[in-house]
């Protein structure tokens, strides 16, 4: 988080989370995934191999290994982190 103890008034933030081998959302499209629907974040990219993925299809399958980035309020991304 940011140093000194200044996150703790942060609103807005970016949370990188890597997609584990046994989660359960490996091989479902976004729009089977849930993630195109949480309030308060927004699913923001996707790094794959090398490349980050912006503008998402809701037909893109994710991945093990993938690296899914979020923007959005302290709290859902606290939410989103514990997935």
């Amino acid at each position: 988080m940011l140093p000194g103890n200044s996150s703790r008034y942060a609103r807005n933030l970016l949370l990188a989370t890597r997609v584990l081998p046994t989660s359960g959302i490996v091989k479902k499209r976004l729009i089977d995934s849930g993630l195109l629907t949480l309030h308060g974040a927004t699913l923001s990219g996707i790094w794959r191999k090398n490349t980050l993925h912006q503008a998402l299809d809701p037909n893109f399958v994710i991945d093990a290994d993938d690296v899914l980035y979020f923007a959005g309020e302290l709290d859902t991304i606290e939410y989103v982190g514990e997935e």
